[in-house]
């Protein structure tokens, strides 16, 4: 029988991870196929309050921890150390799952032979969505209609499965980029799966195993979509090399000037256009730019 280790890393949204937390509990399943347990890894500075103690005391399968430093590679790999499971699966404490998710999780790792794998994301708006901000924007696009193994392309951090012998060998997740508290950061994952990759490991995706990702308030905001794009920059270059380069470079000061042309077009033709989604459009790319410079000066 497998045994899944679910670790959900947590800072500072109680009430959202009680949420993620019951849809985790509510599962449907074959106990004779797959048993799991669910590990909270609190990365805030201060404790959990006694009203989620008492919540999460309902549950007799979940277990918290405290990891004071930050920074959520951090605690996942405190998380991975508590933890025995073959199988590891990370989700995002913003994130719902269905009631059927970890069936499917067994399902994949009876029927594949897959070392790591994923699946898709789907926008959460639990909060209103403001004029100018895409319906779909959250959400991922799938990256096939049915089962694949990704040769090149990532798993997102949010629903992703993994081997806990295979993740300690490329050692664990990288804790000098990505979220660290409040402050925004990528790539984690994703350097992760390249050393999977590198060592011969399988990647799978199922566009069926999906969560539900909640678009946070921040993310509502015109300011944190632009910190967003310098923080995609600075955290790129351990993933896509090649454009950090001067082709690479080059590219992204041409889309400075393309883009936010295209973008003032765009608004011409169409003047009923939310003015923040152009000036989003406009403003992305030097973002994006001013990120992978700070990046160039940290080699």
């Amino acid at each position: 029988m497998i045994h899944l280790d679910v670790i959900v890393c947590t800072y500072d949204r109680e009430d959202i991870l009680l949420e993620c937390i019951a849809a985790l509990s509510d599962q449907i399943y074959d106990a004779r196929e797959i048993s799991y347990t669910i590990t909270i890894v609190n990365n805030a500075p201060q404790a959990l309050s006694e009203k989620v103690h008492q919540a999460l005391s309902t549950y007799d399968h979940v277990h918290v921890i405290h990891e004071k430093k930050a920074g959520l590679s951090i605690a996942r790999n405190t998380g991975i150390t508590f933890v025995n499971g073959d199988w590891l699966a990370f989700i995002d404490d913003d994130a719902l799952v269905p009631d059927d998710y970890i069936r499917r999780i067994g399902d994949i790792i009876h029927e594949e032979t897959w070392d790591c794998f994923g699946g898709h994301i789907n926008s959460w708006w639990k909060y209103e969505r403001p004029d100018w901000l895409h319906e779909e924007f959250g959400s991922k696009p799938k990256l096939s209609r049915h089962r694949i193994v990704l040769s090149d392309k990532y798993n997102w951090g949010s629903n992703i499965i993994i081997r806990r012998d295979c993740l300690i060998r490329v050692g664990k997740f990288p804790d000098k980029i990505g979220m660290k508290g409040k402050q925004l950061g990528y790539a984690a994952e994703n350097i992760v799966q390249d050393k999977l990759r590198d060592q011969g490991y399988t990647i799978g995706y199922d566009p069926q195993l999906y969560v539900d990702h909640l678009v946070l308030p921040q993310k509502l905001k015109l300011g944190w979509h632009i910190k967003s794009a310098y923080a995609t920059g600075r955290d790129g270059r351990s993933v896509f090399p090649d454009q950090y380069d001067w082709k690479g470079m080059l590219v992204s000061a041409k889309n400075c000037i393309s883009r936010p042309l295209k973008a003032v077009g765009f608004w011409l033709a169409n003047p009923k256009t939310h003015p923040k989604a152009i000036i989003l459009k406009i403003l992305r790319p030097y973002s994006v730019l001013a990120g992978k410079l700070v990046s160039l000066t940290k080699s």
